[in-house]
């Protein structure tokens, strides 16, 4: 059996006014509003944000590590991905981000998008060995992966099996800094720069391994503002290896595919049109398509939430900054100081986990009853979708009574109906006479006779 998932999204209760907008965007369902307060479901949660984006009030958080968790490491490095630098205005280079993060306390920068390029080499040789007609899936995604553990378990067999970029950056930076200092690889601590609430899980789920090479995260919003005046270059800085723009690509949705160079693709990003697709591949109606790069943020991950900027403001910057960056080689073949059996990506084999997220109990007689319990009511909701009842869907309020979490008159349509029911049948009884009151009347008819 698989380690319980650890999320990285949460729920302040003293902010939550019971709303419903969290209900209503969560692509998984995961979110019921019961007694007034929102509860999310860690078996169906992805870790996507988008609960955190609809809320007004600021109820839905991410737990990340604050920039004092790299003093329990005596040498730091921080990981950079790409959409970083998308946070700065126009004219800041790479040499002045990492000049600045040296100031910060970081004693050296890993670039993530050279990690991307040497992943990139990895995902074509796979594609160019691909000898079925079901279409490979990015797993750069964590979201995305998560998804579909979650919701199409039967595509996981479809997901490319690889380590992510973030995890091969953070196992080269120790490769790195231990051969540069001569301190060991756990006295070195390795931060990713998140741009957004799934990569934080991911980090959360790595961290029970032995061997994990990423040892936090730090939200973008909460390290930018310390950093933006600090803009001058460091002239003695050196670079383990200088990003590449076929790596800073993959920090804006088509960049992935552009640096595998795959001949029958698809670029998809936006959690709900990704889930539109996955529906698709699950039925086996997408033909002809090899390659899926499937990004759960709207642009990528420019458009993570924990970001400063707009995605489109950082695609500016980026555009630049390629631009910049193009008189270094985008090729492998430049100089780097990892070996190639230091640059041999690492299988990552993605396992279908217990997760109870439908209408179905563990034994077939009991999923049966469930089901049919289901489709009763179901057929006895007005199927408005309302979420007034605190769940998102009519479906999800009928699976929620199948499954006794929740009762059919929690529908204020069914509790209005069962109103007025019981207000005809209190209109009757109170016309009716207890047996001795008729008699008397009776009596006092005859007399009156």
């Amino acid at each position: 059996m698989s380690e319980k998932y650890r999320h990285s999204v949460f729920l302040k209760h003293e902010k939550c006014s019971g709303c419903v907008n969290c209900i209503k965007q969560c692509p998984t369902e995961a979110i019921r509003v019961r007694q007034g307060k929102a509860m999310i479901s860690e078996e169906r949660c992805i870790d996507c944000g988008e609960c955190i984006r609809a809320c007004p009030n600021l109820a839905k958080a991410v737990v990340t590590d604050g920039l004092s968790a790299i003093e329990r490491f005596p040498y730091k490095v921080a990981l950079v991905p790409p959409s970083f630098y998308g946070q700065f205005k126009k004219s800041t280079t790479i040499c002045h981000v990492h000049a600045a993060l040296r100031h910060l306390g970081f004693d050296h920068i890993m670039d993530v998008a050279f990690a991307a390029e040497v992943v990139s080499e990895k995902i074509k040789e796979i594609l160019h060995k691909k000898n079925n007609d079901a279409p490979l899936i990015s797993s750069a995604c964590p979201a995305v992966v998560r998804l579909i553990q979650v919701k199409f378990p039967g595509l996981i067999s479809q997901l490319i099996p690889l380590e992510s970029p973030m995890e091969l950056a953070g196992r080269l930076a120790k490769i790195y800094a231990a051969r540069e200092t001569g301190l060991a690889p756990e006295q070195i601590g390795t931060f990713f720069l998140t741009p957004c609430s799934a990569k934080a899980s991911a980090v959360k789920n790595l961290l029970h391994q032995t061997d994990c090479s990423v040892d936090g995260v730090i939200s973008v919003a909460e390290i930018f503002p310390k950093i933006r005046g600090l803009n001058n270059p460091d002239i003695d800085f050196k670079f383990m290896v200088a990003p590449g723009v076929r790596g800073i690509k993959w920090s804006m949705a088509g960049g992935e595919q552009a640096a595998v160079q795959a001949a029958n693709y698809l670029t998809v990003d936006g959690i709900r049109n990704v889930q539109k697709l996955l529906d698709e591949v699950d039925m086996n109606r997408l033909q002809g398509i090899d390659f899926l790069e499937l990004q759960a943020c709207d642009g990528g991950c420019v458009g993570g939430f924990l970001n400063i900027q707009s995605r489109f403001q950082a695609r500016v910057q980026l555009r630049w900054l390629m631009k910049e960056q193009g008189s270094v080689s985008a090729q492998l073949e430049r100089a780097t100081p990892f070996s190639a059996e230091e640059l041999e990506v690492k299988a990552q084999i993605v396992v279908p986990e217990s997760i109870s997220a439908g209408a179905f109990a563990p034994g077939l007689e009991e999923a049966i009853k469930i089901m049919k319990q289901y489709d009763l009511v179901l057929e006895q909701l007005p199927g408005l979708d309302c979420g007034s009842c605190g769940s998102p869907t009519c479906k999800a309020l009928a699976e929620d009574v199948a499954l006794n979490k929740a009762l059919e008159i929690d529908c204020i349509f069914k509790l209005r109906e069962k109103i007025m029911l019981l207000a005809d049948e209190v209109l009757v009884l109170s016309k009716i006479l207890p047996p001795s009151l008729n008699r008397a009347a009776k009596d006092k008819a005859k007399e009156s006779d």
